[in-house]
């Protein structure tokens, strides 16, 4: 219930009785209400996250809570009549506090004011700026009777504004210097790692270029041995053919010598004929076994030597996949086994042909024989042959002759096998060397790229151990700079606390004294208010049926509408005559959008206003 008193200053007796009431609400009004007065915000780590970070609220100068920072929101109910501050916190960071002043009217401690919102971030500490002004509350607020709300401290801001706009600026060129310095040893990192692979893929060429220099010298010496033993195989194909020629030019004088002799027996022609083609037919037949025999070595040795390369082929397949060979090595050393292959394939066909020469040569030697001894034969009969004893000498003599012939051209054909089989050996020592040489490459390569995986883990681990030596030297002097700075904030803030602690038990003793004789006072007024309630209590029900009378009069109406508007709300008041008895109601929209209802001073609802107003 409102009541004007300057309007009714005649009545006396209704002021005395007012006055008196109002101090009794006076005395009382701090334990009429327990509502609280809400706050709310969002903390924000500027290029960071809230790990670590804290906020801590102090109440009258005493801590009262703190609270881990998980998220970025937080809210807070404070107590009327009291003052807070709020510490924002995180380690490498500049603390920041918020001052809270909810002290408000007296008669508006019930009253429900609109939850305040606030923004809070902090930046990192860097060394050299100077943060001390940070030691005192960046902002206030308190209730503003302007606007009959709570609102930052205009005045207070303005004073450290300038001081906080310079300390912003210099953090601000500090990140940005930071920043600048990542990125330059970000391009740095970058260009190491540019280098260190262009000189990794210059080894890599040089290497190569080495392997092929390697490979092409390989291959020049199997060729000049291959070379080699072509021509050792000619020479001894010459040899051959000498030597036959030589045989052919001894049987043709042989020939001669016998035409010109006389006195050949004819059965001791016939008997050498016959024996000489039973030789013939024996040498035939041992000369066929040979060929046989050679045949079959040769088919063993070429099984053999098919084995032996399907083996090495096998070794080499699996050796290449071990070594992961690339595809060309492999074609490059398929080729060159093809043309060993075809190189004794050649050579075999040469020993085949010079076993056909050989074979031919015999036949023509028996048929030569043959022909030798027909003419014999004809020569015995025309000149009367001489005596069997003279024909068997003779005959004896040209089968040893004969036999030391044979066995002089069996030695020269022996000979010439062996040039054939030292040529092949040869042959076989120069792919030997080239499979040696290119297995000594391999293993060279290998051991290359053994060494090169080995310094590259070598300069990775060197790389590691700098920089985790210089991250812990680095963390270690951030350390140091943390616990010099947190030991100086700790000192200043003991200090500051101290002197907080020994203002505030001042301020408290001058408070209880005043308090001890506010109270005293009070008592001596409540006890002449209550004698004056007393001996006036049937005067207070006749003044409050005046006062109600009065109110009538001024609002005879049944409901009255009173729009009252100002800068930062507009008031919509209705007031209720309903049989005499006045109530106020009012509708409170403030330019923030708050909306509150009160029934004479009580807060209530909005349905319950729109209920009672209709």
């Amino acid at each position: 219930m409102l009541v004007n008193i300057n309007k009714y200053k005649n009545c006396a007796k209704l002021a005395r009785y007012i006055f008196i009431v109002f101090i009794i609400l006076l005395i009382f009004n701090e334990n009429s209400f327990s509502q609280k007065f809400e706050i709310y915000g969002k903390f924000n780590i500027e290029k960071g996250n809230l790990q670590e970070a804290k906020i801590t609220l102090e109440k009258n100068g005493q801590k009262v809570k703190t609270i881990s920072a998980d998220g970025a929101r937080f809210d807070f109910e404070l107590d009327y009549q009291s003052k807070y501050i709020l510490v924002f916190s995180k380690p490498g960071y500049v603390t920041k506090k918020i001052s809270f002043d909810t002290k408000v009217p007296s008669d508006l401690v019930g009253a429900e004011f609109e939850p305040f919102g606030f923004e809070v971030n902090l930046f990192k500490q860097y060394e050299g700026v100077n943060t001390i002004i940070f030691n005192q509350p960046v902002g206030k607020i308190g209730y503003n009777a302007d606007i009959d709300d709570f609102d930052w401290d205009t005045d207070y801001t303005k004073s450290i504004q300038s001081e906080l706009a310079k300390i912003e600026q210099i953090i601000e060129q500090k990140m940005e210097e930071e920043e600048k310095a990542q990125e330059v040893a970000v391009k740095q990192a970058e260009n190491q790692a540019k280098a260190d692979a262009a000189a990794k893929a210059s080894a890599e060429v040089k290497a190569k270029a080495e392997e092929e220099a390697k490979q092409k010298a390989a291959e020049e010496a199997r060729k000049k041995a291959e070379t080699d033993a072509k021509a050792k195989a000619v020479a001894a194909e010459e040899a051959r053919i000498k030597a036959e020629a030589d045989a052919k030019a001894k049987a043709k004088a042989e020939e001669e010598r016998l035409k010109a002799e006389e006195g050949v027996k004819a059965k001791a022609a016939e008997e050498a004929r016959k024996k000489a083609e039973e030789e013939a037919k024996a040498k035939a037949i041992a000369a066929e076994e040979v060929r046989k025999k050679a045949e079959e070595e040769a088919k063993a040795k070429a099984k053999i030597e098919a084995e032996k390369l399907k083996a090495e082929s096998e070794a080499k397949a699996k050796a290449a996949e071990e070594a992961k060979l690339k595809s060309d090595a492999d074609a490059k050393a398929k080729a060159e086994e093809e043309a060993r292959r075809k190189a004794d394939s050649e050579a075999k066909a040469l020993a085949e042909v010079e076993a056909k020469k050989k074979a031919v040569a015999e036949a023509e030697a028996l048929a030569e024989a043959r022909r030798k001894a027909t003419a014999a034969e004809e020569a015995a009969k025309k000149a009367k042959l001489k005596s069997d004893t003279d024909a068997i000498k003779r005959a004896e003599e040209e089968q040893r002759k004969a036999e030391d012939e044979r066995v002089k051209a069996e030695a020269k054909a022996k000979a010439a096998e062996e040039e054939r089989k030292l040529a092949e050996a040869q042959a076989d020592a120069a792919e030997a060397e080239r499979q040696k040489a290119a297995m000594s490459s391999k293993l060279a390569e290998m051991e290359r790229q053994k060494a090169n995986a080995a310094a590259e883990e070598e300069n990775k681990a060197k790389a590691q151990a700098a920089a985790v030596a210089e991250a812990k030297n680095k963390a270690q002097m951030l350390a140091l700079d943390e616990e010099r700075k947190q030991a100086e904030l700790k000192a200043a803030s003991d200090e500051a606390r101290r002197k907080a602690i020994q203002a505030k038990q001042d301020e408290d003793e001058r408070k209880r004294a005043a308090q001890a004789s506010a109270l005293a006072e009070t008592r001596r007024k409540q006890a002449e208010a209550m004698a004056v309630l007393e001996t006036r209590r049937k005067e207070e029900e006749s003044n409050e049926e005046l006062g109600m009378k009065l109110l009538a009069e001024k609002y005879p109406s049944s409901k009255t509408v009173e729009i009252i508007e100002d800068p930062y709300k507009k008031t919509t008041r209705i007031i209720l005559n309903r049989d005499g008895k006045v109530i106020f109601y009012r509708e409170i929209k403030h330019n923030w959008g708050g909306i509150y209802f009160f029934k004479d001073t009580q807060s209530i609802s909005k349905q319950q206003f729109y209920i009672d107003t209709e």
